[in-house]
């Protein structure tokens, strides 16, 4: 494995640029840039690139099955916040055809950066070549990385998930075990090769953790993948998608498009009403002045159309957020029906943000309308 110590240069730009402690603090100074076999640096020294040109490619390129892990997050940024260094920098390929600067390694620290409105970040820019022995660089370049103290240590789901990308990148693999006839033979062979790659990655993971690891991968299960989203980043997605603005009241079309996240619609949509309340008595101080009827703007908020963009923070498969949404969309039912205390709220369209990796969802949201004649969600 090669080794290389953050040269002073690099060092410096971070005190200058990211507020990092100054003088260098002794465990920064013996902190090691890792890199495994097939993996090499573009450039001998990290770059400082734009947080807008960094493109994320969660299905293939983090490991974890419920992406980016709150609690490990906020103790980033709660680093960054103190005017603490993190670790490690972040890692990025680029695409020799498009050009595009890919995430590799570092989704949490990436995530840390932009929430606290960082507008550029240190990065590694690495390319894989072929290995020796035949690994997949990128699959073991991933699992290195699940080891090192800056990192939020892989566990069981994602022992099962590299198990799989072994099966489905390197064929070859299992090919010599699955020749043998005799099927108890069979099985303790791939059990053996199974716990050959496991070992090095793994080795936090008890012995028993271990074999159950292995006896779920060959009865055949493949762990369920979901990227839980925050609210900057759903809007980030649908302004991507040439989406209304969030949040704000577009009178020539008479609509709102908010952020809904699953399990708050109540305190969400009391927060919409208020400021379709603030909208509504300012058109009606503006119709007073130019001498109009303030009754037909009260008819025309009455027929606004509200559309929700929904999203979760919690899932932790993909039969738990189709419930979630299933959930939301039975309570979003309950206010559009309700005459009494909301009778002028309608929510017209709710747009589900993708979140399951895997299965693969379709890159776009997921629409569902209100229908009035059958008085529910389609």
């Amino acid at each position: 494995m090669k080794k290389m110590k953050f040269n002073m240069e690099f060092r410096e730009k971070l005190k200058k640029r990211l507020r990092y402690s100054s003088p260098p603090r002794v465990d920064h100074d013996c902190q090691y840039l890792r890199l495994a076999a097939g993996v090499e640096l573009v450039e001998q020294r990290a770059k400082f690139l734009k947080i807008e040109d960094i493109t994320l490619q969660q299905r293939s390129n983090q490991p974890r099955p419920n992406g980016v892990n709150l609690a490990h997050l906020n103790k980033l940024k709660n680093q960054l916040e103190g005017g603490k260094q993190l670790n490690y920098p972040i890692f990025v390929s680029v695409d020799p055809i498009t050009g595009k600067k890919i995430l590799e390694q570092g989704h949490h620290r990436y995530q840390a950066y932009l929430e606290l409105d960082y507008t550029e970040i240190p990065c590694w820019i690495i390319k894989y070549i072929t290995r020796d022995d035949g690994r997949n660089s990128k699959l073991e370049f991933n699992q290195i990385h699940g080891r090192d103290e800056s990192s939020l240590p892989h566990g069981k789901e994602e022992a099962i998930s590299y198990l799989n990308d072994i099966k489905r990148t390197e064929s070859s693999y299992f090919t010599k075990a699955l020749d043998i006839e005799d099927d108890e033979e069979k099985k303790a062979k791939i059990s053996e090769l199974c716990r050959a790659r496991l070992t090095g990655h793994y080795d936090h993971l008890s012995s028993q953790s271990m074999t159950e690891v292995i006896k779920k991968f060959m009865k055949g299960y493949c762990p369920e993948k979901v990227s839980n989203l925050n609210s900057r980043q759903v809007a980030k997605f649908f302004k991507d998608r040439h989406f209304p603005e969030n949040n704000k009241y577009d009178f020539n079309k008479n609509e709102i498009h908010y952020i809904l996240q699953q399990g708050k619609e109540g305190s969400y949509l009391g927060l919409i009403e208020d400021l379709l309340r603030k909208e509504m008595n300012k058109s009606i101080e503006e119709c007073k002045e130019t001498g109009g009827d303030p009754a037909l703007v009260r008819q025309r908020f009455r027929k606004v159309k509200i559309c929700a963009w929904s999203y979760t923070t919690t899932s932790a498969s993909y039969d738990k957020l189709k419930k979630s949404r299933k959930t939301l969309e039975r309570a979003l039912t309950i206010i559009n029906k309700d005459d009494f205390y909301s009778p002028n709220t309608c929510i017209e369209k709710i747009y589900h943000t993708p979140q399951s990796l895997m299965p693969v969802e379709e890159k776009d949201c997921i629409e569902r309308t209100w229908c009035k004649k059958k008085q529910c969600f389609e």
